[in-house]
Formats: C-alpha cells, structure tokens, sequence
C-alpha cells in the first residue's frame, strides 16, 4: 500500500518522526517539550495515532490523527492514548495530568470505575474492541503484573479477545524473562472447547499463584469486589467491524 514489508505497509523511515517531520519540524526536533515525556519515549504516533483500530485479528494504528483526550473513555466508550501506554494508571488521571501539562481545566467523569487502572477497567468492563484494545496493549509490557489480568481475559466470550490476550501474555513472558520459572507447557487454543480451554488456564492460573513474585512490581491494587462489579457492569453491545 505504502511500500515496505507487508506486515508495515510503510517503509522503516516513516514508522517513527520522520513522517510527521515535513509538516512538523519544530516539534519533532524538540519532542520532550511538546510531548511532555524524555525525548525517548515521545512518541508520535503513539500519542496521535494509537493502536485503537479492531481488524484483521488484531489491532492496529488508527488512521485518524487526533490529539490524546482520556476523557474518550467515558464519553465515548472509546480506548485512549494515554493508558494505552501508561497502563497502571487511570483514565482520571490521564485526564488529570493532562490538562496540568495543557494549563486547562478537565472535567472528569464522576465514576469510581475510572479510579480504576484504565488498561484493567477497559479489559474486565468494556465493550468489545475495547476489551482487545487492552488484551493487546498489555503485551506491550515490560512487567509481569498483567499476567493474571491477561489470564481471566483468556476466558472472554469473544474468541478474538482470547486470541489477543494468549498472544499478549506470551510477549509479556518473554519480556519478564518468565519462561525460566517453569512456566507450563500447556497449549491453549482460543477456539477449543471450553472444557480443554478451563483445564489449560488452570494449569496457568496454579503456577502463577505458586511464582516466587519477589521484585516484580506490583501493579495496580484492584480489588476481587471491584473486578466483579465492573464485569457485572460491562457495556454489551452489538458492533459491526468492517475489516
């Protein structure tokens, strides 16, 4: 489409600043004080172009430039920018911290559940491609706390929510260097029977509870209670996805 491997569709160069460069020049020479982020972690297109689009059994950059807006998480149902990186932290304060960087006020959603870690909320409460926006972001981290969230979203109705989540925590395991902890053998299929996708996730859910977890970090505090009243709360709909 654009030139470059299929899996791209663009060339190397323009997958980072450059392509922003020709119209925006100045802000991609000074990227931390635009973004508000170290030079290395402002990101272009992951501020303006998030990964929020469902299609092709997995989820993709947006093709819509927009600025970051944490307030799409409620108003819209929508995933946003911001937490899809900083995925222990809440949509509140997104917004929050955003309109302190901006100099603007915010108004912000007066729901408990956006307290709530956005990536976590998004995963147990959210609609659909929600719950795949998130599944996938978590397989972006570095950090071995997503696991037992991606664990339960490998028991979503969705196949394609199972599906993503399966592929997350695989990246996670890597990342967090898990695999040399005994991680089980067990082959998880996203589509199997529901009796044979139980007893894998099982065998996972017992040698997660069983890890020696000394130095990972934490991660959010998200009550059972809570989990429960956000799944109970989940927006249900039916979408069309055109791919």
């Amino acid at each position: 489409m654009h030139g470059g491997d299929p899996k791209g569709m663009i060339e190397p160069v323009m997958r980072g600043p450059a392509a922003c460069e020709a119209c925006h020049s100045e802000i991609v020479a000074t990227p931390a004080k635009h973004s508000g982020h170290v030079a290395k972690a402002a990101d272009c297109y992951a501020c303006h172009m998030p990964a929020i689009t469902f299609g092709i059994g997995t989820v993709l950059r947006t093709h819509r430039i927009q600025n970051p807006d944490p307030s799409r998480a409620w108003v819209y149902d929508m995933p946003e920018a911001c937490t899809l990186c900083h995925l222990d932290k809440s949509a509140k304060w997104a917004a929050a911290a955003l309109a302190k960087k901006m100099g603007r006020s915010s108004t912000l959603s007066t729901s408990q559940d956006f307290e709530v870690a956005e990536s976590v909320r998004s995963l147990v409460g959210g609609a659909s491609v929600q719950r795949s926006v998130a599944a996938h972001a978590m397989g972006e981290s570095t950090e071995a706390w997503v696991v037992p969230f991606l664990l339960s979203a490998m028991r979503d109705r969705y196949p394609a929510v199972r599906h993503l989540a399966q592929r997350s925590l695989s990246k996670v395991i890597k990342r967090a260097q898990l695999e040399t902890r005994g991680i089980p053998k067990s082959a998880f299929d996203p589509q199997g029977l529901p009796s044979e996708r139980e007893r894998h996730l099982d065998e996972w859910e017992t040698w997660w509870a069983q890890l020696d977890k000394a130095g990972m970090a934490p991660g959010p505090t998200v009550t059972t209670e809570v989990l429960e009243g956000l799944e109970r709360r989940r927006v249900e709909r039916a979408v069309s996805i055109g791919e």
